[in-house]
């Protein structure tokens, strides 16, 4: 079998990840952590998908954060194979 082939077999059986977690720009230690998880290649072999949950800001900012991740959490959610989900309790 040819590497092209086992190539795109391995492209076809990696599972789609969805993540949820706070955003990129959040301070704290779970935003942080998934910075450095989508600079290693296995974000991409993975196929991952963030979904921010929260963002800083000011209330209403964080309330808008929410509500988007509410309305598009059941379609990202729907077309993963795996849901990855941070939390945090201070």
């Amino acid at each position: 079998m040819s590497k092209t082939v086992q190539a795109s077999r391995a492209e076809a059986a990696s599972p789609r990840v969805l993540v949820v977690a706070p955003g990129l720009t959040s301070r704290g230690g779970i935003a942080s952590v998934v910075r450095l998880h989508q600079k290693l290649p296995v974000w991409q072999e993975m196929s991952c998908d963030l979904l921010s949950t929260f963002t800083d800001g000011s209330a209403p900012r964080k309330l808008f954060a929410a509500l988007f991740a509410y309305l598009r959490a059941p379609l990202k959610i729907a077309r993963a194979d795996l849901v990855h989900v941070h939390l945090a309790d201070r």
